[in-house]
């Protein structure tokens, strides 16, 4: 139990480095309005960053984490069920939240249009914008929930920053094609961070022996 605390809360560097970008985030929904932080960050903008934005987004969509989330079997079965049940539980309350809390509460474009506010959205044309539920962010709380996860399990610091880099990297891309505003996607990072951290220290409460071992080695029995 002293090693399951211990790990915890050092966290490795994804822990570290979202301690570092959190509270500084979230001061700054604070101190601007979501369309003041939006549309400074939408003014930047290049044809790589479009081009990126575009495929890291997809680290954040179910479908992707899910077959992620399957290949893992094969390193073991409590990896699995662990991503498994922090993406599970991140979605379900992010579900939760969209659909009976904020169900009104409108995403850029939609919030521009309805607010009248005199600034157009640099909008990448192949990239479809929804309307509503917009809070909290479905894809960022699903990456957050997922590689932060995962880096729990890894022992290796460079995977455990590269789980983060994916994840903050799906953050800032839901802001970059205007999909959420930047509160949005710090509701969703601290509710994939929770999911994670609940799902981490619930399996590992289990001390079954097939649970460490991957699909390929129970079949060869």
């Amino acid at each position: 139990m002293n090693i399951l605390k211990s790990k915890l809360l050092r966290g490795g560097p994804f822990l570290t480095g979202y301690l570092i970008f959190f509270p500084l985030l979230f001061i700054l929904t604070i101190l601007f309005t979501r369309e003041e932080i939006h549309i400074f960050i939408n003014g930047y903008h290049t044809h790589f960053l479009d081009d990126l934005m575009k495929i890291w987004t997809y680290f954040g969509d179910g479908m992707v984490l899910i077959i992620f989330i399957v290949l893992i079997i094969f390193i073991s079965f409590r990896h699995f069920f662990i991503l498994l049940a922090a993406f599970l539980i991140s979605g379900i309350d992010v579900q939760l939240l969209k659909r009976l809390f904020f169900p009104d509460m409108a995403r850029p474009v939609k919030y521009f249009k309805i607010h009248d506010i005199d600034y157009q959205l640099y909008l990448l044309p192949d990239v479809h914008q929804h309307g509503w539920h917009s809070f909290p962010s479905g894809h960022t709380a699903a990456a957050f929930a997922v590689f932060f996860g995962l880096a729990l399990m890894m022992h290796s610091k460079w995977i455990q920053l590269l789980c983060f880099i994916l994840a903050f990297g799906v953050a800032f891309s839901r802001i970059y094609l205007s999909q959420h505003f930047l509160m949005d996607v710090v509701a969703g990072s601290v509710l994939g961070v929770l999911s994670a951290w609940v799902a981490y220290v619930w399996l590992n409460r289990y001390q079954a022996s097939w649970l460490d071992k991957p699909l390929l080695t129970l079949l060869q029995r």
